[in-house]
């Protein structure tokens, strides 16, 4: 049922939140895979594609492909078509809050 996969996906997210990132992340669903990028905790922002199958109920961090975009946080994100889009956000390593998207 539907809520027991949120319910899983929230245990889940606590899991690998608890060892790279607590806020600030975004979280898109494309076919049957749950793609959470981005994110901070209180020393760092975190720059990792990590994917979600609803299936087979595991976690990975998939390969990327083209500019990978600096890490950051409260940033927003969409799916068209095959890609993940970033936009915005606060940038640590530039210490800027960002203005391009990034796909």
């Amino acid at each position: 049922s539907t809520s027991r996969l949120t319910q899983f996906f929230i245990t889940s997210s606590i899991i690998i939140v608890n060892k790279l990132f607590k806020y600030g992340h975004t979280a898109v669903v494309y076919k049957d895979n749950i793609y959470v990028w981005g994110g901070r905790n209180d020393r760092s922002s975190c720059s990792v594609l990590f994917k979600f199958d609803t299936f087979w109920h595991c976690w990975t961090a998939p390969p990327t492909t083209g500019s990978i975009p600096l890490a950051r946080d409260g940033h927003t994100a969409c799916v068209w078509r095959n890609y993940m889009f970033i936009f915005g956000g606060y940038e640590e390593e530039t210490d800027l809050f960002a203005k391009q998207m990034l796909g």
